[in-house]
């Protein structure tokens, strides 16, 4: 994402459906696995940028999902936010999973999920 760039999802509703389109992640081992996010974050890395989701829904598809698949990490960086408030999540299985990720919160940046059913 451009540095300085600031995204807002809100009042919103983000499906993803049984038998529909699938992602297919690019990770090495996990070519074969086929996943039904709401929302992929996809080597994403946050410089001076605000990312705030509110009062919107999410629902993954299938049995084991993720409502956000998180793959090749998620890094949040100089004075960066990650504000997910208010949301609804539909997943039986996990809010957030990550393929072979690490989360990097530095540089007085906030990752926050909070007050999300």
């Amino acid at each position: 994402m451009p540095p300085n760039s600031s995204v807002l999802l809100a009042n919103s509703t983000l499906r993803a459906t049984v038998g529909g389109s699938q992602y297919v992640p690019t990770t090495r081992g996990h070519a074969r696995s086929r996943y039904g996010p709401a929302l992929v974050l996809d080597g994403v890395r946050l410089l001076s940028t605000r990312f705030v989701m509110t009062r919107s829904t999410l629902v993954c598809g299938g049995g084991s999902c993720a409502a956000i698949l998180v793959e090749r990490g998620l890094g949040s960086n100089l004075s960066s936010v990650f504000y997910m408030d208010n949301c609804v999540v539909m997943s039986q299985t996990h809010v957030m999973y990550a393929l072979a990720s690490d989360l990097r919160v530095a540089g007085g940046s906030v990752f926050s999920i909070q007050n999300s059913l």
